[in-house]
């Protein structure tokens, strides 16, 4: 098979990215109940996972402040109790190690990405993380509206989910935290 320099005739030498990236450390977020917050610490587990999430039952985390934080500030207001945004380093070489499934629209001809979370979210958990099993992470935007018509994602909502807790654990490293106090009503 011909590398790229051959099939383009391109005398330039090819280099390869060197890890760590000059952009920084990657940052991920994840929006909890500040009880939780020393237990994560201590390690990831999946004691408080829920099964009829958008990819099953996981440890969730995004790329997007604003989301963690919009859903830190929702839950401090619903229940009236302090929440945390806890904000971990991401290893990009162990992310990229893992076995991932990754959903990268949330169109409606995306007919995949849909049925996974049609499945998970109608309470057929066990059927979904069967299909699943391979992967120790789940990667898409996250769904905010389905039927038979109707299927929306959020464009700038994404989703990591770590199906398993040493996969989580290899790859999210504790960084620092916000506390989110609820706001009067």
């Amino acid at each position: 098979m011909a590398n790229y320099n051959e099939l383009f005739n391109d005398k330039t030498p090819v280099t390869t990215l060197q890890l760590p990236w000059p952009g920084g450390p990657c940052l991920h977020y994840h929006a909890t109940w500040y009880k939780n917050l020393s237990s994560i610490r201590s390690g990831i587990d999946f004691s408080e996972a829920r099964p009829n999430t958008d990819f099953g039952r996981g440890f969730y985390s995004t790329t997007s402040y604003a989301q963690a934080k919009r859903l830190a500030t929702s839950m401090a207001n619903a229940r009236g109790e302090e929440t945390v945004v806890i904000i971990f380093e991401i290893n990009r070489e162990a992310l990229a190690n893992l076995p991932s499934l990754v959903f990268i629209r949330g169109d409606r001809t995306n007919r995949d990405y849909w049925e996974l979370i049609k499945t998970f979210r109608l309470g057929r958990a066990a059927e979904a993380e069967e299909a699943v099993k391979c992967y120790d992470v789940i990667i898409g935007m996250v769904a905010l509206e389905w039927d038979d018509d109707v299927c929306i994602a959020n464009p700038t909502y994404d989703q990591f989910c770590f199906k398993k807790a040493d996969s989580a654990t290899s790859v999210l490293k504790y960084s620092r935290h916000e506390v989110v106090k609820p706001q009067p009503q």
